[in-house]
Order: structure tokens, then sequence, then C-alpha cells
């Protein structure tokens, strides 16, 4: 037995001599059974100053970030086209050829149908009609000064040029919109400056002049939220807390608010009854009804946001001109502007690109014909580009808008790109029992970028600069508050009482030496009381952390050495180790760890 402790003293001081230091927490006397009891080597950790990252990760493709949809500006019959998709065409290059025949035969329609009109508009400018513009209208008759008006028009076509003089009446219709159902009024957007006071044009924006709430009750979709019906929640909405309740309509699911005060489309925040945010969303009404009407100018606007109104009560006051003839001069103006352009073509003889960029899509055959309007292709930008991403939903709510992340793909190895967060998709797909988020981000261009392209992103989504900061391992936590064991320096006496104590188990007499630290956290024991020989507990208060270091906002200053956990196994092999490597002459062999790089805080 002597002989074998012996070698292991030996040992023990050749490890001392290498780890600078360690000697310090030395020889005294415990047989190789006590240290197979206890069987724990502690190393130390020292507190470092650093940067800590947080980063989130995702792998998606990329894809152009700006689309142009290219539309048929007037009738076109193609003859052959001359790109395909994936090409990179510039403004003004060919891309198809034209069926000339063919567009002049459209260009003889459009001239007989632009005759035609002028014929209708002689006939009619000697009277006037008037059609009311309101869904929900009466009206009068009266005439404006001055009592006529003129308007000049002049068409050019192949068979020459003519000039048509137009008087008419300066007839007014003065009409009524009134309310088609009782109930609140909301969205008034017509009688605007926006609008000039135009129906038209108010109802070409919205397609409605206002609504009128037929319940007085607003929604906000709850879709994916876990709520379930009945559930009683807490919404904030443009400075205001409301209490809301958990309905189904239609199938779907909603937080309802029973009032109507707030500004359908304004952002809201949904919270349970504990104050925290479940999810967000926009107001809609319950149900409602759109006040419509076709053409005039508002006069004059009757009612107020959120008014209680009754059926027929009059909401606006408008009026217009003739519209016959009105009508009649816009459309000789539209046939004279696509006779033009149809004739422009002709000219050309062929389609030019009036965007440039890679064509994504191409819908144009040869031999085809296509109507104002149609869907002739879609570009992607070859300057702008975002990554799609998917990111787990363990992760996705670190993630936020505006947060930076690094880009890489695979076929640009040894590249890397910046990026940053722009949009984050609230709808998840779930996949074999994993649900991922689509997140955007956007990244700076490069010439060998292509659509489709396999993408990584890491994206920042904590970081703390020059922290004190130790191995996550380090850190301990009991009733919700963290703690580390510090390095102290024990005397002979003041270990040997303490390897005594812990040989017969006296506890309450191990409490003082645990440090004041420990009474105040409610510590009364340690799992491993070797520790004591080594270390005191010291409370610390601790900010982020990633997978190998967490920050230290208070406790710890940087130079302070903290005990670290090296071996811990009960395996007849491991002891042996232990006990041949660091010593059996104390309860757990203690030695200094290689020092440490923390610089950048990394994984």
């Amino acid at each position: 037995m002597k002989k074998r402790t012996k070698r292991i003293i030996i040992a023990a001081v050749i490890v001392a001599v290498v780890a600078a230091g360690a000697a310090a927490y030395g020889a005294v006397a415990a047989d190789a059974a006590q240290a197979a009891k206890f069987g724990t080597v502690y190393g130390t950790d020292m507190a470092t100053t650093g940067d800590i990252t947080l980063t989130v990760s995702g792998s998606g493709n990329l894809k152009s970030a700006k689309n142009t949809i290219v539309n048929a500006a007037v009738h076109l019959d193609i003859e052959n086209v001359l790109v395909s998709a994936g090409d990179t065409v510039e403004t003004g290059q060919p891309i198809a050829t034209l069926d000339l025949k063919k567009m002049q035969k459209y260009a003889d329609d459009l001239e007989s149908q632009i005759i035609a009109d002028q014929n209708s508009l002689n006939t009619t400018i000697s009277t006037s009609s008037s059609d009311m513009g309101g869904r929900s209208s009466t009206s009068t008759s009266t005439t404006k000064t001055p009592t006529s008006k003129t308007t000049t028009t002049t068409t050019t076509t192949s068979s020459g040029t003519s000039t048509t003089t137009i008087t008419s009446p300066n007839v007014v219709t003065k009409f009524r919109i009134t309310s088609p159902v009782k109930g609140w009024v909301k969205n008034i957007v017509a009688g605007t400056k926006e609008s000039n006071n135009s129906i038209e044009e108010t109802m070409k924006k919205y397609g409605y002049l206002a609504v009128v709430a037929t319940e007085e009750k607003e929604l906000i979709s709850a879709a994916g939220s876990g709520l379930a019906q009945g559930d009683t929640v807490k919404v904030k909405c443009e400075g205001k807390t409301y209490t809301g309740t958990v309905v189904t309509k239609n199938g779907n699911l909603y937080v309802q608010i029973d009032t109507i005060t707030r500004t359908v489309g304004a952002d809201a925040a949904v919270y349970d009854q504990n104050g925290s945010e479940l999810f967000t969303g926009q107001i809609q009404l319950a149900a409602y009804i759109p006040v419509i009407s076709n053409y005039g100018t508002i006069v004059s606007v009757r009612v107020k946001e959120n008014q209680k109104v009754s059926v027929d009560q009059i909401l606006f006051k408008a009026e217009q001109y003739s519209l016959t003839v009105k009508n009649l001069y816009n459309e000789i103006l539209k046939l004279q502007a696509e006779y033009k352009a149809v004739t422009d073509l002709i000219s050309a003889g062929q389609l030019s690109a009036s965007d440039s960029g890679i064509i994504n899509t191409l819908n144009i055959s040869n031999g085809q014909t296509y109507e104002e309007g149609a869907v002739l292709m879609t570009l992607d930008s070859p300057d702008d580009w975002v990554a799609t991403v998917s990111v787990d939903e363990v992760d996705i709510n670190s993630v936020q808008v505006g947060q930076d992340a690094t880009v890489t793909l695979d076929a640009l190895t040894g590249k890397t790109f910046s990026g940053k967060v722009e949009r984050i998709s609230r709808i998840g797909a779930a996949s074999g029992g994993v649900t991922t988020y689509d997140v955007d981000v956007s990244v700076e261009s490069d010439p060998g970028f292509k659509a489709g392209m396999s993408v990584t992103c890491e994206i920042t989504s904590q970081q703390a600069e020059g922290v004190v900061m130790v191995p996550v391992t380090d850190v301990k936590n009991i009733n919700s508050h963290s703690y580390v064991m510090v390095q102290v320096t024990r005397t002979e006496a003041e270990k040997k009482e303490i390897k005594e104590m812990i040989n017969n188990s006296d506890y309450a007499g191990l409490s003082k030496y645990m440090g004041a630290d420990a009474s105040a956290l409610g510590i009364t024991r340690l799992a491993d009381p070797v520790q004591l020989l080594y270390g005191e507990v010291r409370a610390v208060q601790t900010g982020i952390q990633n997978a190998s270091y967490i920050e230290i906002k208070s406790g710890l200053t940087e130079g302070e050495k903290i005990l670290a956990q090296t071996t811990n196994s009960n395996s007849d092999t491991q002891r042996n180790f232990m006990m041949g490597a660091f010593g059996a002459d104390m309860p757990g062999g203690f030695t200094q760890r290689q020092s440490r790089n923390y610089a950048g805080g990394g994984r």
C-alpha cells in the first residue's frame, strides 16, 4: 500500500509543476478508498473580457428582391418570340416580332370605332342626360352659369385628321348618397383632398365611399394563436387597452371587442391575463355594407367616423355634370391613344422590352393574340436579392426585423455576404413534427448570384461586447439565482477540517466555508462538498449566453478564477486515472486548466 501511495504522490507533484500553482492544493493524507469515494477533479477558469454573440440559423434559397410585371399596353398579335425564360433583357430590346397583317386589321377596327363615336357625340351635344351617382339617392337638376361648355377634340386616323367642336349645356344634377342599412359609419374615404372629392377616383382607389358596420363589434384574427373559444384576453390598440373574447365566425377564430371605436386596419397586440404578449394583428369589422356610387363630385360629408346612422340617413351630398357627352368624349380620347400606340407598333414591326431584368416567367407564345392588360412576362432585378430561409419555431421569436445577418451560398464557397432581416412570416409550415417560419433577409449583390441558389443565414439575435464572461458550465443555479464557486486559498488546517467534516457528513459545520453569499442564496449544502477545499460560493448576475460562454453582469471581475469540474465518474478505470494522475492524498484531485482564449465569444 505504501509503495502505491508513494508513486501516486510523485505523479501528483509532476502534475503540480506543469500546472503552475496546483501544488498549493496538495498533500493532505487520505487513502485510495477516500479518493474513490469523492472521485471529482476540479480545474480553474478565469473570468475574462470579450464579446458574446447569439445567432439563429436558417437555410433556404436565393431569389430576386424586386419583381416587375410586364403587361400588354395594347392589343398584340405575336408572330415569333425572340427571348426565353432566364434571359437577361434590356429596356428597348426586341422580345417578339408582330403579325403586321392582324395588327393592321385591329387598327382599322379602332379607326371605325372612333368615327362611329364621333358621329354619336355630334348627335347628342344638343341634349343633356343625367344619371344619378348614388346607389341610394334622390336628385334634382339645376343649371349653373355659365350655361354652356365648349370642348374641342382632334382625331388623326389613316383617313386623315378631323376636328370636332362640342358645345354642351352645363347641366348639373344634385343628389344625396344615403346609408343602405342602420349601423355605424366607418372608413369615410370620400370627400377628401386625396380624392379631389371625385367619386370616380375614390371608387377606383378604394371600391367604396365609406362602409356601414352592421354589428357593434370589431375583430382580430386569432388563427394559429393557440387560443380557444371563450378565452378572455387583453387587447392594446391606439394607446388604449380593451377586453376581448375569443369567438368563432365562419369556422375561423377571432378575438372580438364589443365596441366599434378603433380605426379599421389599426395594429393591435393581444395579451393573456398575466400581461404576456400572445400575438399581433389588425382591427377589422365583424360585419359591414359598403357605400358605393358611380360618378360625380362630393359636395359635403354629412356624418362623422363611428357615428350611428339609420336606414336612408344622408351620408354625402354630391353633384355631377351631364355624363353622356362626357363619357363619349373620354371614350374617343381613349380610342385615339390606343390607335396611336397600335400604329406605332406596326411601324416598328416588333415588341420591345419596357423594362430591364432577368425573365422569370414568360407568358407569350408564337402566333398568339393578347389583349390590353395581359401579363406578358415577369422580370427579376439582377441587382436586388433576398434570401428566404426557414427558421425553427424554437428560435423564431428571437428574430426581429432589422437584425444583421451573415449569408453564405453553397455555390460560392469561401465568400460571405452581409444581410439584414426584412420580413418574418407569421404563418408556419409543419413537417415531421417541426414547424418552421420563413424569414426574408436582404443580401448584398454579387455577379455570381442566381435565383434558387442554396443559402445559409446566421442571424445575429443578440450581442454583448466587451463584457466579463465565463464558460456556461461553470455557472450554477438555485432558487432562480446564479452562482459560481470562486477560487480561494485554504490553510492546511482549514483543508484538514473540511475533509473531516466531509467524512463525518457534518454539513452544518461546512456552511462556514461556503461564503457569505451562500446564506443569501439559501444554500445549506453542496452536492459535492469537495469544492470547499478550493473555493466558496459567489452570487453572480448573468446576461446573455451562447453554447459556450455566459455574460457576467455583476459578481465577478476580469481575472478572477472560478472552479471548473473536469471529471466526475464512478467507474474503476476513471477512478484509477484520477488517483494516478492527480493524487490519492485528497478527496478529489485538483489542477489548473490550461488558459482559454475567450475573445469573440464564439461557439
